[in-house]
């Protein structure tokens, strides 16, 4: 009865002088804040959405009872039940449990603001931190392959350098972006993806086909959108996994979080580290490796500012140092060594950016700025040559954004994108005993502008252009880029896409790493006359995503074609005087690639999740291409195969007792092998077999609720049937770069995972 006339009694002062109440807070779950929920004040209907980074507010509210609805997707509804006083602020973090399907995930690749994924006009995928721990993937690389229409690619045999290939497209087609800034250089892009632990992403957002004009026109293959882990609440995490290669090496890696966020969550910092060292393993008992030693750590952190209640700055920082070494006589110098590749690595990336949003959020500013250093001595030798380098590479990137969000009184809503940026790329690369020097500078500076339309709920339309200026061009390149969405129901999707893009002639890409082959190395020039490539892009897809009471279940049918005007090919060009192949980079006239790929899902309540994909594809030169003398031309693509794919089936997932069964296929490709090694002594091209990694992992977690710690427990197989290549040359004279497959053979290995929050 009291309440009822103090509630009573409120309403009446707020009616009589006009007085009303704030409601302001965040939206929190337990793997961070939810962003573009949907907030309903009751009575009265008024409504808002979440930011960014989750926070929320109801002004002007008349005092007495109130409840607040939300049912962001993905997690479960909540109704709060509130009283407002007059003239107070009332401030509440709201804490949201996950449900068992996650149809619409947030996703900011697409236009660098946040979008509900359905409502994407570009197709994104995302690849959480949970598959990671699933699969027991430790780094970036080995993630990636849980993905549809990607597949990871492991070359040189001595030195194990990695690419990922997207759309049946190289490495260096796919512009890998961190917190969606292009730092990863094409000189990191041999060993980068390695060097990326598992425990600082928070989620990567895969783009397939050329898709927005905002991250450059060398996107052609797609986008790799490395999100790492801001801080959300306060937690600390240590992970130690430890695996043995075939019975012969080990693989230790020990990985640390700890994040603390203030009471007001407007601040907070995320510091993780990651220590990896792995023993070199030997294939075929030869006495040298397969696979080389790696002794590595990185370190890095990740911080925001909420300055008021529109502007919030953000910074991180990666600090990576590895040291990797290939060949035989581990025990020796590598220049002592019969055969050897060295590489001693020290990078660090860091960078800042800062947004305002405007009160009514219809306008929002985005400046940002980012560095990447990257200073490495390595070692390339046979018999004692004097092939020690030195390498140095230095990426700047700064720019603006400015977004307006547009209603139509009848034609629907509009999101502009403009923007400006400034992408400085030196690369410095020296081998004085081989005459091997890549000496380089480029200048890029971009502008774009970009529209994004939804004219009714269901048609959605995306333009945009953008010019870029390249210092090594002659005139300035504009590459327009085109999406459109259709969404006949609720459960269906249908995009299309047109892309152009282009390739300048820099000097440096994944396919110019030195090799031995014919007791030798193989040297990798480029023309000098070398045009840029041009690329035509197209795509079309169709989801469908339906949810039930219990279960979740969708399917994405997707096709690509690219053609390639100016390919880039590798031509061999003979010999240099000290008897090293030299291979010569330069256009190859046109080129296409077109395919399509299938992907699955299902989810039924909490005791199964199952993601898969399945990839067909051809890709081939119009005019025949001769990459050996020795040898006939060849209009297929190397080393690209024609189907591909991969599936993630876990059991009882989140649950005590946990089960994950994941594998990888690789159907058979054209794979060059260079002779001089005593089981080849000429030049060859072989159809390799075909490849299923599988990984078996299960998982045992308890909660500890009176310290509310959490420790796992895990152990499993990867590449349980053992598919590794089982023909490698053997000798200081085998060609490194004859290697296919999986990327190690059988490992069994064991994990123990301690978690905790509020600490």
């Amino acid at each position: 009865m009291k309440c009822s006339i103090t509630c009573f009694f409120i309403i009446l002062c707020g009616f009589a002088f006009g007085q009303t109440g704030t409601v302001t807070g965040q939206l929190k779950s337990a793997n961070g804040t939810i962003a573009l929920a949907k907030i309903t004040l009751r009575p009265g209907g008024k409504q808002v959405i979440s930011d960014p980074n989750g926070f929320f507010l109801l002004e002007n509210i008349q005092p007495g009872a109130a409840t607040l609805y939300c049912e962001p997707i993905g997690y479960a509804a909540q109704e709060l039940e509130l009283l407002i006083t007059a003239d107070s602020t009332l401030n509440i973090t709201w804490t949201f449990e996950e449900s068992s399907i996650d149809l619409n995930a947030v996703v900011v690749t697409g236009t660098r603001t946040v979008r509900r994924k359905l409502d994407s006009p570009i197709a994104v995928n995302i690849l959480e931190a949970k598959t990671f721990q699933r699969t027991q993937s430790v780094c970036l690389s080995e993630g990636l392959a849980f993905q549809p229409g990607l597949r990871m690619e492991t070359d040189c045999q001595t030195c194990n350098y990695s690419q990922l290939r997207m759309n049946g497209l190289g490495g260096s087609y796919s512009q890998i972006l961190i917190n969606g800034r292009p730092l990863f250089s094409s000189l990191m892009g041999l060993y980068g993806l390695e060097q990326i632990p598992s425990n600082a992403i928070d989620r990567v957002e895969i783009v397939r086909g050329s898709g927005s004009v905002l991250y450059g026109s060398n996107a052609i293959a797609g986008t790799v959108n490395v999100i790492t882990k801001l801080p959300t609440a306060d937690a600390l995490s240590v992970q130690v996994s430890d695996g043995v290669i075939d019975g012969q090496a080990n693989d230790l890696t020990i990985q640390a979080n700890n994040v603390t966020v203030n009471d007001s969550s407007t601040a907070g910092l995320t510091i993780f580290t990651s220590l990896r060292k792995r023993g070199a393993y030997d294939a075929n008992s030869d006495g040298y490796s397969e696979m080389p030693s790696l002794n590595g750590y990185s370190v890095g952190l990740s911080a925001f500012v909420q300055a008021g209640k529109q502007t919030v700055f953000e910074a991180s920082f990666w600090q990576i140092n590895e040291e990797r070494r290939g060949g035989n006589a581990p025990e020796m110098r590598p220049d002592e060594a019969d055969q050897s590749e060295y590489r001693l690595q020290n990078t660090g990336i860091g960078q800042v950016s800062g947004t305002w949003t405007a009160k009514n959020g219809k306008t929002i500013l985005q400046l940002f700025s980012g560095m990447q250093l990257t200073n490495r001595t390595h070692y390339t030798g046979i018999d004692h040559a004097n092939g020690w380098g030195t390498t140095r590479n230095t990426t700047l990137q700064s720019g603006i954004q400015y977004t307006r969000r547009i209603r139509f009184a009848s034609l629907g809503k509009m999101e502009v994108n403009a923007g400006a940026e400034h992408l400085y790329d030196d690369t410095y690369d020296h081998i004085p005993g081989y005459n091997f020097l890549v000496d380089q500078t480029v200048s890029q500076v971009g502008a774009y502008l970009q529209g994004d339309w939804e004219i009714t709920k269901k048609w959605t339309v995306l333009a945009g252009i953008r010019g870029s200026d390249h210092s090594l061009l002659d005139n300035q390149v504009f590459t327009p880029r085109y999406s459109l969405l259709f969404k006949p129901v609720k459960s269906v999707q249908v995009r299309l896409g047109y892309g152009r893009g282009f390739k300048a002639p820099q000097a440096f890409e994944t396919d110019m790493h030195i090799a031995f082959a014919s007791g030798g190395v193989a040297l990798i020039k480029r023309d000098p006359d070398l045009e840029s490539e041009i690329s035509d892009s197209w795509s079309f897809s169709m989801d469908y995503n339906r949810s039930f009471e219990s279960q979740f279940i969708g399917a994405t049918l997707s096709g690509f074609s690219t053609q390639l005007r100016n390919a880039f090919i590798l031509t061999e060009i003979g010999q240099d005087a000290a008897g090293n192949t030299e291979l010569l980079r330069e256009n190859g006239g046109t080129a296409q690639v077109y395919g399509m790929t299938l992907e699955g899902r299902w989810k039924w309540s909490k005791w199964l999740q199952a993601d898969l994909g399945y990839t067909v594809q051809r890709s081939f030169f119009e005019e025949a291409v001769a990459w050996s003398d020795a040898l006939p031309a060849e209009k297929r693509f190397l080393r690209t195969p024609n189907e591909y794919g991969f599936c993630n089936i876990a059991l009882f997932p989140d649950q005590t007792w946990s089960g994950t069964i994941a594998g990888i296929y690789t159907g058979t490709m054209l794979v060059p092998h260079f002779g001089g090694a005593p089981e080849t002594p000429s030049d060859i091209v072989i159809v390799s077999p075909r490849f299923f990694d599988c990984t078996m992992r299960l998982a045992y977690k308890v909660h500890i609720h009176r310290i509310e710690q959490t420790l796992e427990f895990a152990t499993g197989v990867q590449n349980v049937f053992d598919q590794y290549q089982a023909d490698f040359d053997t000798g200081k004279s085998r060609d490194s770069n004859y290697i296919y497959g999986p990327a190690k053979p059988r490992t069994v290995f064991v994990s123990l995972k301690w978690s905790g929050g509020n600490h």
